[in-house]
């Protein structure tokens, strides 16, 4: 998705200090030495350790006035949230992990706790403006962050349960919605469950790892421009939203569809200034308008290979259905007549064509010297020279609409479906005069690699 990698590269951006301008009168390090231990701890009973920061953990290179920080050096409350005792009565709502999406906060979702509960609740568990929530348990859920704010929902107060983190900050120094924005980027999301411990879906994120979670933090007026430009860029992403989803359309639409409808054209022939009268065909739930010049004939009319080869000397490399992709040819294995798997029963005669005969399988590829005489699987059915048409006006309508749906339709088989040497040859094929054929293959040409100009476009 474009969006979606434009943003990633913007997040990128940003906390590596590229976004905006660096330069800054605030000296970080003596901000974060004003907060005192105490504020830091007051929250809690117990000590709060924070592990030192060595050169080897920092994460990737920011500019010398930024620094790496634990998240709890710039938090005045972390801690998870409380069990409740849920109640019917709509007053106290609890935020769970499946209200903090990644959209926003959803309250509809919200159940509510026992109003006789409130006392049991300190006022600091009461979620305030820009508290950062941290879904805390649970693979696919665990690390996923919001920002909390009054305007989500009316009730009088709100409160977390124990499955999300709570993080308040000190907005002096940190800006909620850049640390927000950071531990929402691809460097943290995309580790932040494997720092979290237990098992399978029972992972939890622990409160001393998102305490002394690293965080790249610049001065607080950069952080203010950091935001700012960030979300300039995101609503420019929203605006070309729609463009993108029309694209993806357009992509889906088209596509190899529309390669496919320049071969149906032209296999029919209206690509050659042909303005002659026309018949019209119904054969295996194909319809075919075709100029009278034209005949409609059967594959059976082909110089169709059968298989069997006689015996060789020496080794021979083998391929099968699977060793040709894309015009690109790895052999299987290389073989003597006597150890050959039992399907190499093809050889590979220079310039007929091969296909592949199992259904909704295309591997249309004319055989060049560099597969010559190779040995090829049965997998494959083999269509040689004739001087009643040309190799290449074969190789393209193989390609086309109108063959693939007759070959489909005429696969049998249980397992894995595909088409017979019997049903191969009821396949209709338009064929005009050799000199036609020349102009129309010549027309398929030139417009095939627009096709693929067009795709690239897309893609």
């Amino acid at each position: 998705m474009i969006v979606e990698d434009l943003r990633k590269s913007i997040l990128m951006f940003a906390f590596s200090g590229k976004l905006v301008s660096n330069i800054s009168n605030i000296d970080i390090s003596e901000e974060l030495s004003k907060k005192t231990s105490n504020d830091w701890e007051y929250s809690t009973k117990q000590k709060i350790t924070l592990l030192p920061i060595n050169k080897s953990d920092e994460l990737f290179e920011i500019p010398d006035n930024w620094k790496w920080i634990r998240l709890h050096q710039i938090c005045s409350y972390i801690q998870r949230g409380k069990s409740p005792k849920y109640s019917n009565i709509e007053k106290y709502p609890v935020v769970a992990q499946k209200c903090n999406q990644w959209d926003g906060l959803h309250m509809d979702k919200a159940l509510f706790f026992d109003p006789d509960e409130l006392s049991k609740y300190s006022k600091e568990r009461f979620l305030q403006d820009d508290d950062l929530l941290i879904n805390s348990t649970g693979g696919g859920s665990c690390g996923r962050v919001g920002l909390y704010n009054k305007e989500y929902n009316d009730y009088e107060l709100e409160v977390a349960d124990s499955h999300i983190t709570v993080c308040r900050f000190y907005k002096d120094i940190a800006n909620p919605k850049y640390v927000y924005y950071y531990l929402s980027s691809p460097m943290v999301q995309s580790v932040i469950e494997s720092q979290a411990v237990g098992t399978t879906n029972q992972i939890e994120l622990m409160i001393d790892t998102v305490r002394n979670y690293l965080i790249p933090l610049p001065p607080i007026d950069i952080q203010h421009s950091i935001v700012e430009k960030i979300e300039l860029f995101f609503q420019q992403l929203e605006e070309i939203k729609p463009l993108e989803t029309e694209l993806l359309n357009i992509k889906k639409k088209f596509g190899n569809e529309f390669k496919y409808s320049i071969l149906s054209y032209a296999f029919q022939g209206y690509l050659n200034n042909n303005s002659s009268k026309r018949k019209e065909y119904n054969i295996n739930d194909i319809k075919f308008s075709l100029p009278e010049t034209w005949e409609l004939k059967r594959f059976s009319d082909l110089n169709l290979i059968n298989t069997g080869i006689a015996k060789y000397e020496g080794e021979k490399d083998y391929y099968s259905t699977g060793s040709i992709s894309e015009n690109e040819f790895t052999p299987e294995g290389t073989y003597d007549f006597l150890n050959k798997p039992s399907r190499a029963n093809r050889i590979a005669i220079l310039n007929s064509i091969i296909e592949a005969r199992m259904m909704n399988t295309y591997k249309a590829t004319i055989v060049d010297s560099s597969i010559v005489d190779s040995l090829l699987s049965t997998g494959f059915f083999q269509i040689g020279e004739s001087d009643r048409y040309l190799q290449k006006y074969i190789y393209y309508y193989l390609m086309s609409f109108e063959f693939r749906k007759q070959k489909n339709s005429l696969c049998t088989g249980t397992t894995q479906k595909s088409i017979s040497d019997t049903n191969l040859k009821k396949i209709a094929i338009p064929l005009p005069e050799i000199s036609v054929q020349r102009k129309i293959v010549e027309i398929i040409e030139n417009i095939l690699p627009l096709c693929d100009d067009i795709n690239n476009l897309i893609n």
